[in-house]
Order: structure tokens, then C-alpha cells, then sequence
């Protein structure tokens, strides 16, 4: 298991990221990061799992005039929070029990598919980026996206498909129902979904993962 320690950042609001990295975007995320997240991809490497690709555009002609759009994808990964509750024992928790649908418009229809609070994220791998004449850059280090609920195109876990980040179109907010105060720190806890079984095959690694502040 890859655990990484964060500290507990938002109790309410919309959410645009489940965890950032400290001092980028505490006030739309749950959970502070302390490690660095290049350091989080070499972990489920070493752990087995295999990164694809942030969604991104790409362009089908040498003229680059026109583009078409990638879809996230990378194997999928089970989401935890490991923390003390009042008692001081050790508690684990699904990400989703702390994530819950924004309020919708009386007239917006939403199929109760999409409003399923996620728990289970795409491993996308974020993207190295040119540094001039230095070393490539790992983006997600740069902008503090670590595993998001809308789409940046540079985060390390990410929800299958487009998630929108326009304020209309934020689906999350944090239910602190179960959430530890301010401060505490607890242990992030990604956890892959074991293989399928020899001889049965498994579906496209673009559809393995179910779709969709402290």
C-alpha cells in the first residue's frame, strides 16, 4: 500500500480537487499533500500499476489546425483516508464518504449514475514538461494537482472522462459528516483493484474505473 500523510484542509464548499500538494489549492481540496507527486507516481509504479494520460488535445495534421480530444486514462485506484476519530482509534474510510453531489438546479435532470460520489480514480500520470536546456518538469509537482475531481490535464489520479471546472458545472462538495478537524493529519491511501483472473479478459483500460474541503 503507497500511504502518503496530509494534514485535513476544507469543511465545506466546492470541490475541485480531492488532494493538492500544501500551499496550491487548499481551500477546493480535502486533504493536503506533504509528498511530492512525482514521487507518488514512482510509487504504484513500484506497486504495479501502470499510468496512462491526462486528457489533452492533440492535433491530426502537420498544420495543427485541427485537433481531437484524448480521454483520460491509466489503471484504476481505490481511494481511502486513514485517520484517528474521537475515540483515537485508527479509522479507514472511502474517499466517497466524504464527497457528496453539488446542488443541482430544479430543472437540471442528472442521471443517477453521474451523481455516484467517486472513490475509484484513474492512475493518469500527470505530464513532464520542456524546461528549456534542464531536466523535464513533472507538471502536477508545478501546479499542485494531485488527484482532481474536474479536469486540469496535468493531474496524477483523475475521474474517467471531461470533468468540467467552470463554477456552473462543479459537480462535488465535501460532506463533513465524517471528516476529522482541521489539522489532523491522516494517510492517503491509493489501493488498486486486483487483476482480472487469467484466461478472463479485462475491459479497456480507458473504462476500468467507474465514472463520474477539509
Amino acid at each position: 500500500m503507497l500511504t502518503s500523510r496530509a494534514p485535513s484542509v476544507c469543511v465545506k464548499g466546492l470541490l475541485e480537487s480531492i488532494a493538492c500538494t500544501k500551499g496550491s489549492k487548499e481551500h477546493e481540496s480535502i486533504v493536503a499533500i506533504e509528498a511530492r507527486p512525482m514521487h507518488i507516481h514512482v510509487s504504484l509504479l513500484l506497486l504495479g500499476a501502470q499510468n496512462g494520460n491526462p486528457a489533452m488535445r492533440k492535433p491530426t495534421n502537420e498544420e495543427g489546425t485541427r485537433w481531437i480530444g484524448i480521454p483520460p486514462r491509466g489503471d484504476p485506484v481505490d481511494v481511502y483516508l486513514v485517520f484517528k476519530n474521537k475515540k483515537g482509534k485508527m479509522v479507514e474510510r472511502p474517499i466517497s464518504d466524504f464527497v457528496a453531489a453539488a446542488e443541482r438546479r430544479p430543472d437540471e435532470k442528472v442521471d443517477a449514475e453521474d451523481i455516484k460520489s467517486p472513490h475509484t480514480f484513474l492512475f493518469a500520470g500527470s505530464l513532464l514538461r520542456d524546461n528549456g536546456p534542464g531536466p523535464r518538469k513533472y507538471s502536477s509537482d508545478l501546479s499542485g494537482n494531485v488527484i482532481s475531481v474536474v479536469t486540469f490535464g496535468d493531474e496524477l489520479l483523475c475521474l474517467p472522462g471531461i470533468q468540467g471546472r467552470g463554477n456552473d458545472s462543479l459537480m462535488w462538495r465535501v460532506d463533513a459528516t465524517y471528516l476529522p478537524a482541521i489539522g489532523t493529519e491522516v494517510i492517503l491511501r491509493p489501493k488498486r483493484k486486483p487483476a482480472p483472473k487469467a484466461g478472463k479478459a479485462g475491459p479497456p483500460r480507458s473504462a476500468r474505473a467507474p465514472g463520474a474541503k477539509q
